[in-house]
């Protein structure tokens, strides 16, 4: 019966380090954490909740923010990457403060 059983995946660790460029609007990260798939992107707005933004493809260091999320000009968000597998999501990933223009 052992062979059928192999190690419990974990959830993963946070990311490290967290870069966005509002330019291509794109979260990236210079590391997948041990054991994650893929990244979340996340934002939170002035007197808002956390708000899933995007899943990323397997195995890449970046999300893009869909067209059809906006920004409000002259609002602080935070945005931040959480990295992600079959069991779960890891904590929030360090956070940029980001004004919108």
């Amino acid at each position: 019966m052992n062979l059928l059983r192999s190690t419990q995946q974990v959830i993963p660790g946070a990311p490290v380090d967290t870069l966005w460029t509002p330019a291509n609007r794109r979260l990236t990260t210079t590391a997948l954490p041990a054991g994650a798939t893929r990244l979340e992107a996340w934002r939170e707005g002035p007197g808002g909740m956390p708000e899933l933004l995007a899943i990323g493809n397997p195995g890449e260091l970046f999300v893009e923010i869909p067209a059809t999320v906006t920004f409000d000009s002259g609002d602080l968000y935070q945005l931040w990457l959480q990295a992600r597998n079959s069991r779960g999501s890891s904590p929030a990933g360090p956070k940029q403060n980001w004004t919108a223009p």
